[in-house]
C-alpha cells in the first residue's frame, strides 16, 4: 500500500488527516506475515489513531463532520478527558507515541524535534508490528522527522508506510 505523494499536496495537513482516517477504515489490519494465520483469524480489532492539531472541541459535531462521526466515532472508543502533559505539539506527540514523559523519551521541544526523541524503536507503531499488524503513518509524524533521518525515503521505526504531506515534514 503505497499512498500517492500527488494527490496528498493539494490538501493541508488537518484536511489530509481527516481524510486519511477515513481511507483508513477501508484498509483491514492484516498480520505482517503470511505464516501468522493463526493472528489472523483471531479477528484481531483494527486500531485508528486520529490526531489533529490545534481543533477545538466544539469542531467535532455531526453537522460539521457527519462521516467521521458515524464512521470512526459512533464505532470506536472514544476518550473523553485527557491531560496533556507538555503543551507542545512535539513533545506531546512523543508522549502519546511512547507512554512516557517528555523527560524520559527526550523530546522537550518542538526543535530539534525526532533528534531529541530516545530509543526511537521502543514506539507504538513498533510495538504494534511485533504484535503483528500493518501499519502506516499518514500526515505530520514529529517535528523535523525528514531532516533527522539518513534519506528522506526512510520510513520512521514500526512504519511499514508513510505519507507526509508537504509542509508537514
Amino acid at each position: 500500500m503505497r499512498l500517492a505523494a500527488t494527490a496528498t499536496r493539494a490538501l493541508s495537513c488537518g484536511a489530509f488527516a481527516a481524510l486519511a482516517a477515513l481511507a483508513a477504515l477501508a484498509v483491514d489490519a492484516v498480520p505482517a506475515s503470511a505464516a501468522d494465520s493463526a493472528a489472523k483469524e483471531a479477528k484481531r480489532p483494527n486500531v485508528v489513531l486520529v490526531v489533529s492539531d490545534d481543533q477545538a472541541a466544539q469542531t467535532l459535531r455531526p453537522d460539521t463532520m457527519p462521516s467521521l462521526i458515524s464512521r470512526v466515532l459512533d464505532r470506536g472508543t472514544s476518550f473523553t478527558d485527557a491531560i496533556v502533559t507538555t503543551p507542545l505539539c512535539c513533545p506531546s506527540r512523543a508522549t502519546m507515541l511512547t507512554g512516557q514523559y517528555a523527560h524520559n523519551h527526550g523530546t522537550l521541544a518542538n526543535t530539534p524535534g525526532y533528534a531529541a526523541l530516545r530509543d526511537k524503536g521502543n514506539t507504538l507503531p513498533a510495538w504494534l508490528r511485533r504484535a503483528g499488524y500493518v501499519t502506516a503513518h499518514v500526515g505530520k509524524y514529529l517535528n523535523r522527522y525528514k531532516a533527522s533521518v539518513d534519506r528522506a525515503t526512510d520510513v520512521a521505526p514500526g512504519w511499514d508506510e508513510e505519507s507526509l504531506p508537504r509542509g508537514c515534514e
